[in-house]
């Protein structure tokens, strides 16, 4: 219920460029100017008496506040980064990004695929494609195997590795989640191989 409808309706440009500003912010990870705007409509709703308008707001804050709550606090300082590793076993890589936001772990995602090229290769052209459809951090940590001057000049932003300290353990971490989230995969396919069999039997 929050699109001004502006494929359809004429929304003034200022108005949009706002809401569009607020969005990035929020998920950049600056939640305070979203959580002030829903404060002053809730006391607004709640003056005139609509409290049934106040109470969505409400839960609204309540929501963000329960999401930011549960986000991990893994840097010391304000800094906004995409971490990405990998791993690479039978024709298959395992790939993890973390997104951090003001020294805050605020997600991550996890993919699997095919993969019948040099790793190092494989995840450079994963990275292009992601942004292609994702906003651009201000920074992007990759392992040390990477091209990172090749990507830092295709995508116009400061790529580099770690070789110790707290990135470095976050750009391990990601890589152990990546080699986890691969021998459940191959867990989960070996299993189904095995009822096939069975069935086959």
């Amino acid at each position: 219920g929050e699109c001004l409808g502006y494929c359809k309706n004429e929304v003034e440009q200022d108005k949009l460029n706002d809401m569009v500003k607020e969005i990035k912010e929020f998920l950049g990870g600056n939640s305070d100017k979203v959580i002030k705007k829903l404060h002053d409509e809730m006391d607004k709703a709640s003056n005139s008496l609509n409290f049934e308008r106040a109470l969505e707001f409400k839960n609204m804050i309540n929501d963000i506040n329960i999401t930011l709550k549960e986000q991990k606090i893994v840097l010391n300082r304000d800094c906004n980064m995409d971490i990405f590793n990998y791993y690479q076993e039978n024709n298959y890589l395992s790939i993890v990004v973390f997104f951090i936001r003001n020294g805050v772990l605020f997600g991550r995602k996890k993919d699997i695929i095919n993969n019948l090229v040099d790793s190092d290769e494989a995840l450079t052209e994963y990275i292009i494609k992601f942004y292609e459809k994702n906003l651009l951090s201000k920074e992007i940590i990759v392992p040390e195997t990477i091209n990172e001057e090749l990507l830092s000049n295709y995508l116009n932003v400061k790529v580099s590795t770690r070789s110790k300290g707290d990135i470095k353990k976050l750009l391990d971490l990601a890589y152990s989640n990546a080699k986890i989230n691969l021998e459940e995969k191959e867990e989960i396919l070996n299993r189904d191989l095995k009822k096939r069999e069975e069935a086959l039997n």
